[in-house]
């Protein structure tokens, strides 16, 4: 059915999509490319695909590789004039080509997570719930007792998240469950199910005086990446205890580390319209302040976007659900550029007006932002509160217009 799908769109390229097929397929059941199968080359590269497939497969199915394959094999798919249909492939085929770049490191990173994940399978059978009890409540008498007729429970996890017991000790900044767990050689530096290590849930406990033991004493890592690639330091801009984040800035951090989606701490601080902590990574030498997302969008697209698309989401410790006119203020009188676009050609101002940013719209006008100015699609500010039912903010645009 997919070939029978991308043959429906390439007539006169049936012989390619045969030809595609035929690899894919001895992919999907071969455990390597007979030579007298294909040339050296398509050999070449097809081993080197048998390197990634375990990777490929947590991710994307053979299936969608194939179909990918195939259209981006024929000449009629990087035609301007395509169909919404095949415009839906091209976006996809997209996303699985930038998520599926593979370079040596990621490669590294990816076996070191499979060797995590396969410890922590073998936790599970060995994990101790009545230990996991013990350190939650602060028996310390009964923590000895269990580990000593059973060192190996040192690793035992809580089910509901796979945080380890080092993790519930820091969560609870227990310095006396974290020196037994020592005694009996535990993994400070193990993963949960975000692969988050303890010291994260250090910094969510808001301890400074524990976080300095555990990075100056035991020597936990502060560059740790977790599953969403963010850092100690972003974990502790989304959190948002202003002393904490005060802290870390004096271990010489990464301030412009980026997310899996390309976000920095203070693109998220503007995202909770977290002014304060805005003001204080905006204060800070070498901040990056106009650094583009995965979507393009900057800092100060986040502090403009208003109550409306998107904006109610999960927000932590004092996370607001609308636009940020001080944050985005701060960033206009630090430097940031008023007229960065995202990958939909969208200005801050028109990310503002289409989500009903009112009071930020006032702050980018003051600031001297080009009202009039239009996106990918042809679209002003104005037209996009239009669009979108926005009439509080169509009428304050109408006055700013005006005057």
């Amino acid at each position: 059915q997919i070939f029978e799908l991308g043959a429906k769109y390439i007539e006169e390229d049936k012989d390619l999509v045969y030809k595609w097929k035929n690899y894919f397929l001895h992919l999907l059941f071969l455990k390597e490319v007979n030579e007298t199968m294909f040339n050296k080359e398509i050999k070449t590269n097809l081993n080197k695909h048998f390197q990634y497939k375990n990777f490929i497969l947590n991710n994307f199915s053979y299936f969608d590789i194939v179909l990918f394959s195939i259209m981006f094999n024929t000449s009629i798919y990087h035609q301007s004039d395509l169909n919404e249909d095949i415009l839906y492939f091209k976006r996809w085929q997209k996303y699985s080509h930038d998520y599926l770049v593979i370079d040596d490191t990621k490669l590294i990173n990816y076996l070191k997570f499979k060797e995590k994940e396969n410890l922590n399978e073998s936790y599970k059978l060995t994990s101790s719930q009545k230990l996991v009890q013990a350190v939650t409540k602060k028996d310390y008498a009964l923590m000895r007792k269990l580990l000593g007729t059973d060192h190996e429970n040192v690793n035992s996890r809580r089910p509901k998240d796979y945080k380890t017991l080092s993790h519930i000790a820091c969560l609870n900044a227990d310095y006396e469950a974290i020196k037994i767990l020592q005694e009996f050689k535990c993994d400070l530096e193990s993963y949960d199910f975000e692969n988050m290590t303890p010291l994260y849930d250090a910094i969510y406990s808001c301890n400074i005086q524990f976080v300095e033991y555990l990075i100056t004493d035991l020597h936990l890592d502060l560059h740790h990446k977790e599953i969403q690639n963010r850092t100690p330091f972003y974990w502790a801009a989304c959190i948002g205890d202003i002393p904490m984040i005060q802290y870390l800035l004096t271990k010489s951090v990464d301030i412009n580390s980026t997310s899996s989606m390309g976000r920095t701490p203070l693109s998220k601080a503007c995202w909770n319209g977290r002014t304060d902590i805005v003001k204080i990574l905006c204060q800070q030498k070498g901040i990056i302040l106009d650094c583009p997302d995965k979507n393009g969008r900057y800092p100060l697209h986040n502090a403009v976007w208003g109550e409306y698309g998107g904006r109610q989401g999960k927000k932590m410790n004092g996370g607001i659900s609308a636009d940020c006119p001080q944050a985005a203020q701060y960033l206009i009188d630090y430097g940031a550029n008023i007229e960065v676009t995202d990958n939909e050609g969208d200005t801050p101002f028109m990310i503002a007006a289409s989500t009903n940013g009112i009071e930020s719209s006032k702050v980018l006008v003051k600031a001297g932002a080009q009202v009039n100015r239009v996106n990918n699609r042809g679209e002003s500010a104005l037209i996009q509160a239009t669009q979108y039912g926005n009439w509080e903010s169509v009428g304050t645009l109408l006055d700013l217009i005006k005057n």
